[in-house]
């Protein structure tokens, strides 16, 4: 004898619309955070059931979004989407700081010459050296960089001073 919208489960009556322990049968225990409502074991309102746990999708770091998509590098899930701190970019999958980063300055896969540092964003080299590209060179005497970068000079002349003479 159980009441109305019971039943028998290990000698004891219970309500399998409501039990976490008989969630729509004898023995189905509801886990993960799920709780029985109606006879199905369910995630709280807000939350997304991945891999028989509940999750926040709008703040998981391995099932931000959706389940399974996981944030790495340095990211973060914000409202759902995988996202760098501030004042960081994704670059190749990793989160840098383009104002100090010498393979990623000032913008992604931007490198600096190997002598110089990453100051601001912008690449600097010691001394009297100006960044052109990949290397730090004298635009006071070099002919491909004759006072500025990418400025050569042509057949048959010199730079000096700045200046192809």
């Amino acid at each position: 004898g159980c009441g109305p919208g019971e039943i028998s489960c290990n000698g004891g009556c219970v309500s399998t619309c409501c039990s976490n322990l008989h969630c729509g049968g004898c023995g189905l225990v509801c886990t993960g955070g799920t709780t029985c409502n109606g006879g199905v074991c369910a995630c709280p309102s807000g939350l997304t059931r991945c891999g028989g746990t509940c999750f926040d999708t709008q703040t998981s770091n391995v099932h931000c979004g959706t389940c399974g998509n996981v944030c790495s590098g340095g990211e973060s899930c914000v409202a759902g989407e995988c996202v760098c701190a501030t004042g960081l970019a994704l670059c190749n999958g990793v989160c840098v700081d383009v104002g100090v980063s010498l393979q990623h300055c000032g913008d992604c896969n931007q490198p600096c010459p190997p002598t110089a540092s990453c100051v601001g964003g912008a690449c600097a080299c010691p001394g009297a050296l100006t960044a052109c590209g990949s290397q730090c060179v004298n635009v006071v005497n070099h002919p491909d960089h004759c006072g500025g970068c990418n400025q050569p000079c042509g057949p048959g002349t010199a730079c000096l001073g700045g200046q192809c003479l």
